[in-house]
């Protein structure tokens, strides 16, 4: 989709204020519900430089939506879909706009399903976009910041809840997680990001930014395992809350990407660090919610402050 030039300078206008000064800030928060929006972690000095023995990917190709905030993709084996501003856009692989579904709020997540079904969410509320009607707010706290589906299920990360929650295609509760026990420290969210990801295996992949990790529970909420571990290294996860969302690849390497030091990375299923898809250095400094999608082996890269999905392949 081709940006026109009004909508490209009030974008940028935009993300641009949220880097200025204490309002600046203020303005970007309410964006993205970022309690962190003013955290850098780049220096006078710039970005440190990426080992190019790590990194296997490289670019091939970028789309844009035409939105002036990105909060969301999924794919499917077809299409592309981008959650922005108050609609959902469906675009081909090769970028090209295929259909568009308006929301009566603003877009915050989308999530597709193999047989197609297809959600978007709202601050408070999920909303079918296939069939049936939106169903009920999840409360006056509630801030949905990413969802995902299959063809039975639709969990929902709830960060001013704190909690993850699972419904069935109508809308009804099955089953949440979150809060802390005396065997699970709970969801800790410093600033609104809980990015999640279905495993293979069928469990549930989710980051607990506060905790520095990515972890893997099971259908009923139960944790299976944890990996991850606070630091700057590229084999680490930066700042203050980190990872700020998670994929999975088709073998069951895990993607993950970060803000404060913008960089998106594969680990393997225990955690180690396999390589690095894009550094600190292609991205601005200011950039946050790098919500990610997995395309075959491609990985795709919502980059707001571009305004731009990203297209990554192996090298």
């Amino acid at each position: 989709m081709i940006e026109n030039e009004s909508n490209k300078i009030s974008r940028l206008a935009l993300l641009r204020a949220g880097a200025a000064g204490i309002g600046g800030i203020t303005l970007l928060s309410s964006l993205v519900g970022s309690g962190c929006a003013s955290e850098r972690l780049v220096g006078a000095e710039g970005p440190p430089k990426t080992d190019p023995k790590l990194v296997k990917y490289r670019e091939v190709s970028r789309f844009k939506p035409g939105f002036h905030w990105l909060r969301g993709v999924c794919t499917d084996s077809r299409s592309i879909w981008v959650a922005g501003d108050m609609a959902i856009r469906e675009f081909s692989a090769e970028g090209q706009e295929k259909t568009s579904h308006s929301l009566t709020g603003t877009a915050k997540a989308v999530a597709c399903t193999p047989r197609g079904a297809l959600f978007a969410a709202t601050d408070d509320q999920v909303v079918p976009l296939t069939s049936g009607a939106p169903w009920s707010s999840l409360g006056p706290r509630a801030r949905v910041v990413s969802i995902v589906a299959d063809n039975n299920h639709v969990f929902v990360a709830d960060a001013g809840n704190r909690v993850v929650t699972s419904f069935d295609h109508g809308g009804r509760r099955i089953s949440e997680f979150g809060q802390k026990t005396a065997d699970y420290p709970g969801l800790t969210v410093p600033s609104a990001f809980i990015g999640m990801a279905l495993h293979p295996s069928g469990d549930l992949m989710v980051s607990n930014i506060g905790q520095h990790r990515v972890e893997r529970h099971g259908r009923d909420g139960r944790l299976v395992e944890a990996v991850g571990e606070a630091g700057m290294g590229m084999d680490a996860f930066c700042g203050c809350c980190n990872p700020t969302h998670v994929s999975i690849l088709p073998n069951g390497d895990i993607v993950t990407s970060e803000k404060g030091l913008p960089r998106v990375k594969v680990l393997s299923p225990d955690g180690t660090l396999k390589c690095v898809v894009a550094g600190p250095e292609q991205f601005h400094s200011e950039t946050l919610g790098l919500a990610t999608a997995v395309m075959g082996e491609k990985i795709l890269i919502l980059d707001p402050w571009e305004g731009a999905v990203r297209v990554f392949a192996p090298v």
